[in-house]
């Protein structure tokens, strides 16, 4: 999850994680090492207990989002996708496929469709994202309970403790709104007293619902975006303003989405750094298409955003439009060119591989590339 300001406190909390998790750790090998094991034998357990404790954090980050999914499902959302690391699990037409695919800054995520609102224009949403805490703190008490039963001085025992502090800890990182980061208590706390908050979450759902059926962003009613200006001090508000830059853009609205993009890369926008990522690749991409310099916008952030996020559509047709219209270096578009169509070839969301190729065909035909508008 992306920061949304100060993080120092999430930082002190999963170092105090980390170091509980390493003298349960370390008491453990202490025992074996006074044992009369061999030393290959101690270092077999040693790197046996290093791959638990990877396999721990994987199936717990699991269990968080199926969390999500099961409160979410028994709430009336819909299912849309699965993910854990770069692999997803999505819903197509009815049947269930597996794709690849990145978020910066998270280690797993579940998406739904929002159910019906109600009369009053309510809707659940408190299940939903309670639902990874929850499943996290029942799992951490199961293997708690059962490390005393086993024995702490046991490879079994000592997994199981390492697993109840990693379960403790991923539901205090998650559920704490206070850590600075984007997180589901944040996320809470904010749906909880803005109503403003929680329109605009059922519009992200909702939007994102259409992308994962193949639909674009300029195909998207008006009306699910609502009216009025929302506050983009949050990541949850500010998915709205930056949907309808997108849209614009993707409706092949160069200078609407220019002005638009502009206003939301500002440093006095309030816009939270978890967003302005993606906004500034966007605006980079319209900036060189009407000519205008990129002066400024590549500073350490979002060189930083850029890095981890490079085998994205987004990101690689930002560097393409650099390369062929700021650079002017073919063999660098071209190879950068060969990234880019086999990350559309990958990429989960039909429509939005769709609408890339389109801005794609755009940045060939300003450089006059002779496979402009070709691009499969």
């Amino acid at each position: 999850m992306l920061c949304a300001g100060r993080k120092w406190p999430f930082l002190i909390l999963l170092a105090a994680v980390g170091a509980a998790c390493g003298l349960c750790a370390a008491s453990y090998f202490a025992e074996a090492a006074a044992s009369d094991m061999p030393f290959a034998a101690y270092l077999l357990r040693v790197a046996a207990m290093v791959a638990a404790v990877y396999l721990i954090f994987f199936i717990h980050t699991a269990l968080h989002e199926a969390g999500h999914l099961v409160f979410g499902r028994l709430t009336g959302y819909g299912f849309i996708s699965y993910r854990v690391g770069s692999l997803m699990i999505m819903s197509d037409g009815g049947r269930l496929r597996t794709a690849r695919y990145t978020v910066a800054g998270t280690s797993g995520q579940c998406l739904l469709s929002p159910p019906p609102r109600r009369e009053d224009g309510g809707y659940p949403y408190f299940a939903y994202n309670i639902g990874g805490i929850a499943v996290n703190l029942i799992i951490a008490a199961i293997s708690f309970l059962l490390s005393l039963a086993v024995g702490r001085n046991t490879f079994f025992g000592a997994a199981l403790l390492i697993s109840a502090l990693i379960g403790a800890g991923t539901a205090l990182t998650n559920g704490l709104p206070f850590l600075g980061i984007d997180n589901d208590g944040h996320n809470i706390a904010v749906l909880v007293r803005s109503k403003e908050a929680r329109d605009a979450f059922y519009t992200q759902l909702e939007v994102v619902s259409r992308l994962a059926r193949g639909g674009r962003l300029r195909d998207v009613p008006d009306e699910i975006f609502g009216g009025g200006d929302h506050a983009l001090t949050n990541a949850i508000t500010a998915v709205v303003p930056v949907f309808l830059a997108e849209r614009k853009l993707d409706s092949g609205d160069i200078p609407g989405a220019l002005e638009a993009l502009e206003g939301l890369a500002a440093k006095e926008s309030g816009l939270t750094q978890s967003m302005r990522g993606p906004v500034i690749c966007d605006l980079i991409f319209c900036r060189l298409l009407t000519g205008a310099g990129i002066e400024g916008l590549i500073d350490k952030d979002q060189k930083a955003y850029m890095n981890v996020m490079r085998t994205s559509p987004q990101v690689l047709r930002t560097e393409y439009a650099i390369a062929n219209l700021a650079d002017r270096n073919g063999d660098k578009a071209a190879e950068i060119k060969k990234k880019l169509e086999a990350s559309l070839k990958a990429h989960p969301y039909r429509g939005e591989a769709e609408g890339e190729r389109e801005l794609i065909a755009m940045i060939d035909s300003a450089a006059g590339t002779p496979d402009a508008g070709e691009s499969k």
